[in-house]
């Protein structure tokens, strides 16, 4: 047993020896509360160094059980324990302490707020696993799929208007938790407020070209229980990137945040994108497609039936044309030219339709689609070129009369005047069936 700071010192030699010799040696590392040292001189060759971590020294060994734990959840600490004791390898058990000179309250608060804060992440290590990623469990952590704990609070303005408001536990956090600590934050006065003024758990997922004149800053709350904004000095916000990107190598390895999957699963979700956007477009495209080819064959088959009823029918009497007598010939032994056929259909479309009193429809217009024979199949039935036609209005009420005229795709039917006079609502419809008509 040896405290954690005496191994990464002087007996780092031996400490690495005693791993490295495959042995089923235990040790046991003390990590006793410690001040959290932030400041420096300024000068250009002195910067905040990096924390150096016992545990990731045991893990590099590959063979060594390592196990990081905290007093405060007795559950994880037990359970690390009894595998490392019993395994046949080497072991590390990191174990986070309380301050004795402290409050049994203070001595909590430091050691949770040190877990929470990513200062001391809790996690095992068990080397007889043989898959490498099944080795590593990091769930004790609060909430260990985000980069800090987040909490919802509520706040009660002024105004006696009450808000929630998510809040990140940061490194920061658990740096200010020391009372002594509190002189190297600013409070930010209320009427300094700005939008320059961020969270340091947002300022922290920044681009270095969007911090500019950006002030990092952590919630603290007074005796009266009145929120202040802490701005967080560069020092700070340093150690906080530090011990982030610590944690971020322990989701790693306990494959909660991977950098690869994340790659992977969003190549995969853009070429699946991409494959259904194709499939889309080529489905417009040869529904456009067949669209377009119902609609010409349709019209083609329109046209080609009325041509066929004008060159048929010798006893039609077509406005303008040549009328049907003994001293002329008739249409079929003189057949007329496709301009003449257009000009006559032209000539039957401005003719004024006399409006019927009784329903009917104008058949050789009908596309056959069904609509009406299949909604009032004693009303409508088809002729022998499967032509709709009004076989028994009486089957049907006016307004269903209504409602087929206006489902019809053709526009082919006409409801004309209601049979019975007692039917409701027939004003209403008699208007309706004059657009019809």
């Amino acid at each position: 047993m040896e405290e954690t700071h005496h191994l990464l010192g002087r007996e780092m030699q031996h400490f690495s020896a005693l791993l490295a010799s495959n042995k089923p040696v235990k040790v046991v590392a003390i990590n006793l509360p410690s001040e959290v040292k932030i400041h420096y001189t300024g000068e250009e060759d002195e910067l905040p160094s990096f924390q150096q971590e016992l545990s990731s020294i045991a893990i590099s060994h590959r063979s060594a059980f390592t196990l990081q734990a905290a007093l405060h959840n007795p559950l994880h600490l037990v359970q690390g324990l009894d595998a490392g004791l019993t395994c046949a390898t080497p072991a590390l058990f990191h174990i986070l302490m309380p301050d004795d000179s402290q409050t049994p309250a203070r001595q909590f608060m430091h050691i949770s707020s040190a877990v929470e804060g990513r200062q001391f992440p809790l996690f095992t290590y068990d080397a007889s696993r043989e898959k490498w990623g099944s080795r590593f469990d990091i769930d004790a952590n609060p909430q260990a799929y985000l980069d800090w704990p987040e909490y919802t609070f509520e706040m009660l303005a002024e105004t006696k208007e009450v808000s929630r408001i998510d809040l990140a536990f940061t490194f920061a956090d658990y740096y200010a938790v020391n009372p002594a600590n509190l002189i190297h934050l600013f409070d930010v006065p209320a009427h300094c407020w700005t939008a320059d003024l961020i969270p340091l758990a947002e300022y922290l997922k920044l681009p270095t070209d969007q911090l500019y004149a950006k002030v990092p800053f952590i919630w603290m709350v007074d005796a009266a229980f009145t929120l202040h904004k802490m701005a967080v000095p560069y020092a700070l916000v340093v150690a906080a990137k530090e011990r982030l990107d610590f944690w971020n190598f322990i989701q790693e390895l306990g494959g909660v945040s991977s950098f690869h999957v994340e790659q992977a699963v969003s190549r995969t979700r853009k070429e699946m994108l991409d494959q259904v956007e194709r499939e889309v477009t080529e489905l417009k495209a040869r529904h456009e497609l067949e669209i377009e080819k119902v609609r010409s064959t349709t019209a083609a088959e329109a046209m080609e039936r009325l041509a066929g009823m004008l060159l048929d029918l010798d006893s039609l009497t077509i406005p303008g044309a040549v009328t049907q007598t003994s001293t002329t010939t008739s249409l079929a032994a003189n057949p007329v030219t496709k301009t003449e056929v257009t000009q006559m259909v032209e000539d039957i479309a401005q003719t004024p339709v006399e409006v019927s009193n009784d329903a009917w429809v104008e058949s050789y217009r009908c596309t056959s689609c069904n609509e009406c024979t299949d909604k009032y199949p004693r009303a409508f039935r088809y002729n022998g070129d499967k032509q709709a036609y009004v076989a028994d209005a009486t089957t049907v009420t006016f307004a269903q009369l209504v409602k087929a005229a206006q489902a019809c795709p053709a526009k082919c039917i006409h409801p004309g005047m209601p049979l019975n006079p007692k039917e409701p609502g027939l004003d209403a419809l008699i208007e309706l069936a004059k657009t019809l008509n």
